[in-house]
């Protein structure tokens, strides 16, 4: 069985847009890892997020946190994890690029807001464009960061 060799959460909001993950990679490196924050730090966010990929959108939802509460604005957010396949099977990365859109209902005409979600995987053994590090999606010139918009991805 493989094991996580990094998680990248790119563009998540939470604590009701007080607080902002812009692009952040823990590096676990197959071994066993410990989080330890203080309330509020963001733990429970942390383990969402991370399970977000694998479960089914009716269990994404933690406790008064709705998943779709954790994406705002323009730019899409994701969720990414890399795996060190056993033996000498290489890396495997797999996620999501979520974005909030806004949709109009058919009853009422009212604008509903709903995500729109595609897969990522990418298998790779070698540094590359598709890895979790150099996935194309964030543009940092000197100290300032830019998202690309969700059609350029």
């Amino acid at each position: 069985m493989g094991t996580i060799s990094a998680i990248r959460l790119i563009n998540i909001n939470y604590n009701n847009g007080g607080i902002q993950i812009g692009d952040e990679t823990f590096h676990l490196n197959g071994v066993s890892t410990l989080l330890s924050l203080q309330n509020g730090g963001g733990k429970s966010v942390l383990v969402q997020m991370i399970t977000a990929p694998f479960v089914h959108k009716a269990y994404r939802r933690v406790k008064d946190r709705p998943f779709e509460d954790f994406f705002t604005g323009t730019r899409p957010s994701f969720i990414l994890i890399e795996w060190m396949l056993d033996g000498d099977g290489g890396r495997l990365m797999n996620g999501f690029m979520i974005q909030r859109r806004a949709r109009e209902t058919a009853e009422e005409g009212q604008e509903q807001d709903t995500l729109e979600i595609l897969g990522l995987i990418s298998a790779y053994r070698e540094p590359c464009m598709w890895d979790i590090h150099n996935l194309p999606v964030v543009e940092k010139t000197g100290k300032e960061m830019k998202i690309r918009q969700f059609s350029a991805c």
